[in-house]
């Protein structure tokens, strides 16, 4: 069985102190410097020197939970630690039983006055269990560096070191926060804000689960019979399907920003004295930052009697069973319900963000971590565990969304990130005849400026009319005037009389209708509307569309281009760009 309960009766801290076996012991030389806390003092209790901290308890703290977060639930030194704790606070007659604004003294490190052996510190930065994966902090290398204008702290890190997005996430942004625990929020930083950065040492990333299992899992040899190929007995193949499941799971929270905890033992204190055990390989922990705790029973195998016992104990923990069969995405929506985010959306629920860009989101799942305005800082995160893993989001689409605070993860995680694409802008400025000198060009149309037209009435032939046009051109064999500076209707019914055609543009100020009209105008196929967009080439169900407004055509060399007022950010114009358009600004 992979769980332990044991009961801690109450006794004296000499029978306590007795228990402790001289290989369990060890000791530090302590004194006093100029670096420890306020609230930190050496005593000297017996034959020991204690490190102890004078700590408040706050609402709704338990003795057990604050010993946990400093470290001091380590077996070897448990009774050790409850035995100095009774020492140092001889006015609690029962540890379980602590209060609010009551003070008392903690020992941090305890040390034989005598001994002079290498120093081993009870307490630790790290949370318990530390797993062997992540970096020690004691030992890890960092740099410095001093925010400028328009960096995040991705964009920054990705120019430093290289990395796949799945260390990037499930790994560096860990060991980043530890070493600025000041900065709350690691997407807002400022212009002249000091960082540490880790530096980053790559190293073995998890392989896919491979499919093990041999059709001839009943045959009791470890190799098959003339074949020489191995042969995974039913009880293995099961140990690797859930360890791969695990670790799919693991590395899914750890990328929504959850601590995955998959190595080591859990500790969970008992009220009444005592504590549950439960080994974290087979029971992960799910710890929540919004104070919840959730249990894993990878196999469906954890006793109810335990269940019970763990969930009556403390409201925070959730035992969530998992059946034999259960797949990534069965998994993954059966956990993330009871993780009381402030909202789950399904993937029959779209989420849309209106804009300039609109956008809609599709997903497995949709997760609203916080109340608020979405997109901003509420924590939006759009889950998606695909079937094909040549379907996935370009990077000026990632950066798009996460300026607007929205997280897309996409599972399993590519290592190789695409090089960005870089856009291929049209932009004539502000003034409307650069635009339709643009328009034209991009129509292969011939045109003349300024050109002075004699128009002749036919009884009349002695009467000469000079007119100058602001664009000539002959489309499909007839003469054509773009006019910009205003005509007047009657010389433009004259030109209409002799078989010109003339646009009048003198009197419109709206770019958009200006491009619509000039296209028509010249016999160019054009589309205005709302065009929509979808971000990767895969079903609607896993996917996000976007909303552009403008005009899209053809050159005669066959470029699509779109036309648009809109202030595109550079990472859509980059995205359209790889959809093969070229954008046209509307500035006018």
């Amino acid at each position: 069985m992979t769980f332990l309960l044991f009961s801690y009766l109450p006794c004296s801290a000499q029978e306590q102190a007795e228990g402790i076996a001289e290989s369990d012991t060890y000791s530090i030389s302590l004194v006093q410097t100029a670096t420890m806390e306020k609230n930190q003092e050496i005593m000297e209790v017996e034959d020991k020197k204690v490190l102890a901290e004078n700590y408040s308890i706050k609402d709704g703290e338990y003795l057990w939970k604050i010993l946990r977060e400093r470290g001091l639930l380590e077996k070897s030194k448990l009774k050790e630690v409850l035995s100095m704790l009774a020492k140092l606070n001889p006015a609690m007659s029962d540890l379980d039983l602590i209060h609010p604004g009551q003070t008392i003294m903690i020992p941090l490190v305890i040390t034989p006055v005598a001994s002079h052996r290498t120093p081993a510190v009870m307490t630790g930065d790290a949370p318990l269990p530390v797993t062997a994966e992540k970096f020690a902090e004691l030992d890890l290398e960092s740099e410095g560096y001093t925010i400028q204008a328009g960096d995040s702290l991705i964009k920054v890190v990705k120019n430093k070191f290289e990395m796949s997005d799945k260390e990037l996430h499930s790994e560096y942004m860990n060991l980043l926060k530890k070493l600025n625990p000041s900065i709350n929020n690691l997407n807002l930083v400022y212009p002249g804000q000091k960082v540490r950065l880790p530096i980053f040492a790559s190293r073995k990333i998890r392989k896919p689960i491979v499919n093990k299992i041999s059709k001839t899992l009943d045959q009791p040899a470890s190799v098959r019979e003339g074949t020489g190929q191995e042969v995974i007995s039913v009880e293995a193949a099961r140990s690797d399907r859930l360890n791969g499941l695990a670790d799919q799971l693991g590395d899914i929270f750890t990328m929504i920003g959850e601590e995955w905890i998959q190595t080591g033992e859990h500790y969970i204190p008992l009220k009444t004295g005592g504590q549950i055990n439960l080994k974290a390989e087979s029971y992960p922990v799910l710890s929540l930052k919004n104070g919840k705790m959730l249990i894993i029973d990878l196999n469906n195998d954890l006793p109810v009697n335990m269940v019970e016992l763990i969930t009556k104990t403390w409201a925070k923990y959730r035992i969530i069973h998992l059946e034999k069969d259960n797949d990534l995405r069965t998994a993954v929506n059966r956990i993330l319900p009871m993780c009381d985010y402030f909202r789950l959306y399904s993937n029959e629920e779209p989420f849309v963000l209106n804009g300039n860009i609109p956008l809609r989101i599709t997903a497995d799942r949709i997760i609203q971590k916080s109340a608020g305005d979405p997109g901003k800082d509420t924590g939006l995160i759009a889950l998606n565990i695909l079937e094909k893993t040549d379907s996935r989001l370009s990077g000026n689409i990632r950066e798009f969304l996460d300026a607007q605070g929205i997280t897309v993860i996409e599972y399993p995680f590519i290592e190789d990130r695409e090089t960005p694409v870089e856009a291929d802008i049209l932009e004539p400025g502000s003034n409307i005849s650069a635009l339709v000198e643009e328009l034209i060009i991009l129509a292969d149309r011939t045109f003349t400026k300024k050109m002075e037209i004699s128009v002749f009435q036919k009884q009349k032939k002695d009467f000469n009319l000079i007119v100058v046009a602001d664009y000539y051109l002959n489309i499909n064999g007839r003469d054509c005037i773009i006019d910009l500076n205003g005509l007047g209707s009657d010389i433009i019914d004259l030109l209409e009389e002799h078989n010109f055609r003339v646009l009048p543009l003198s009197g419109d100020k709206d770019s958009s209708e200006i491009a619509t009209k000039l296209l028509g105008f010249m016999g160019v196929e054009h589309d205005y509307k709302s065009h929509r967009f979808l971000a990767a080439d895969r079903d609607e169900a896993q996917n996000i569309s976007l909303m552009i407004t403008g005009t899209i055509f053809q050159t005669a060399d066959g470029d699509s281009i779109l036309a648009t007022q809109l202030s595109l950010p550079q990472e859509i114009e980059g995205f359209l760009a790889q959809k093969g358009y070229r954008v046209l600004r509307l500035t006018i």
